[in-house]
């Protein structure tokens, strides 16, 4: 540093040392007082989280277990479909609508309605709110073109046995089919479960998909004839590839004469014959849902009335070939 440089350094520090000295006191800068602290704000109590296995219905009245009108206000049902699901303009009546249809909607709805999972309702409330829709009678109002609800649910129990058996190539088949006719929130799980298959995450997909069919009785058919029922709907629907692709699957586990017709159905679905395709479907369906002990009963009945029937044709033939003639009994007349 220069000589002048060290010069102005040296007044500049005797100027501050005389501006802090008045009377010779030295006098010190006052304190700065701290900012005002603010006023401490309440701190809000936890809610009581419900645990898991509580519905909102249960949570409304812990006390009281709701009947199905309590539970159908509780809910949110009145919301969309009136006080007395007479039907509003956003959302269809629900009369005549049966116990299991009530409960399948709820579970894996058409339409826009939102997914009411079991932490919602429980199987138990929603057995009873299906119990008080269905007790309302009146005729159906809902009416829907397009995939029914039958349909729809069976792929996804369709797709659940086939994760069971270790064929997720299959389920993603039938969670292609429900995604065709989904909608809503129901539409958004099912994309959810089946990206989680592309991603092998088997478990998580099929959690999804027994969600939707949680309280619901259990399919009274087996695999077979659940393949058979899918192959009439899509040939209904005119999607022979689906059609072809049940009727191959049913005919996997088919032997005897269920299999023979099988291969008879694919034949006309190859050549263009839909309506003998069809009739021959709901001949093998009918064939293949019945027990062994029907089936045994209903042939012998069926035999009994076929042979009364062709005696009943034969002794008319006889009785109309032994009447006279009108032209006869006229002339004799």
């Amino acid at each position: 540093m220069s000589l002048r440089g060290v010069t102005a350094s040296i007044i500049g520090l005797g100027l501050i040392a005389m501006a802090c000295q008045v009377d010779g006191q030295t006098t010190i800068a006052p304190a700065v007082e701290p900012p005002a602290q603010p006023a401490p704000t309440a701190v809000p109590q936890p809610t009581k989280v419900p645990d898991r296995g509580q519905t909102s219905a249960q949570i409304s009245d812990a006390g009281h277990q709701l009947d199905g009108r309590e539970i159908y206000a509780t809910v949110g049902c009145a919301a969309c479909h009136g006080d007395d699901a007479q039907g509003t303009d956003i959302a269809p009546a629900l009369t005549g609508h049966s116990v299991a249809q009530v409960k399948r909607q709820a579970r894996a709805p058409i339409g826009i309605m939102p997914v009411f999972s079991p932490d919602i309702i429980s199987n138990e409330e929603l057995q009873r709110l299906a119990e008080y829709i269905a007790e309302l009678g009146g005729g159906h109002a809902h009416v829907r073109s397009g995939v029914s609800g039958d349909e729809l649910i069976m792929h996804h129990w369709m797709a659940i046995i086939a994760l069971e058996s270790g064929e997720a190539q299959e389920a993603a088949h039938h969670v292609d089919h429900i995604l065709q006719g989904a909608e809503g929130q129901h539409l958004r799980m099912m994309e959810k479960s089946r990206a989680l298959l592309s991603e092998g995450e088997v478990h998580e997909a099929a959690h999804i998909i027994e969600q939707m069919l949680a309280g619901l009785d259990e399919a009274e058919v087996d695999q077979s004839a659940m393949h058979l029922r899918l192959a009439l709907s899509s040939l209904r629907g005119e999607d022979l590839p689906s059609t072809i692709h049940h009727v191959e699957h049913f005919m996997e586990s088919a032997a005897g004469d269920h299999h023979e017709s099988a291969e008879q159905i694919l034949e006309d679905l190859t050549y263009g014959e839909l309506h003998e395709a069809d009739e021959k479907l709901v001949l093998l369906l009918g064939q293949d849902t019945a027990s062994d002990q029907h089936d045994e009963a209903t042939g012998l009945d069926d035999a009994h009335d076929a042979d009364e029937a062709e005696g009943a044709h034969g002794e008319a033939d006889a009785h109309e070939a032994d009447a006279p003639d009108e032209a006869e009994i006229h002339d004799e007349a």
